[in-house]
């Protein structure tokens, strides 16, 4: 994976675990939440492999997609929410 990638997919798993982090939401709960297990959630904020979907995200929200609607249109909130 070359620099850029790395440092980008770096910064967003950061980010991720900081916000899950400001919510006081440990790791155990948010797996529940998300229906997966705690290691993926460490997986998910060492961010390895989502590079691309980063991008796509980023892309639509830099060309004024709303992605809060994208994402209440495809999961109920009310699961999620802590």
């Amino acid at each position: 994976m070359g620099n850029k990638k790395r440092e980008i997919n770096e910064k967003f798993g950061t980010e991720l675990k900081i916000a899950r982090m400001r919510l006081n939401l440990p790791v155990t709960r948010l797996a529940e939440l998300l229906d997966i297990t705690p290691q993926q959630v460490y997986n998910l904020e060492k961010s390895d492999k989502i590079h691309n979907v980063i991008k796509y995200l980023f892309t639509l929200r830099a060309n004024n997609a709303d992605l809060n609607s994208l994402f209440d249109n495809v999961f109920e909130k009310r699961k999620y929410t802590v």
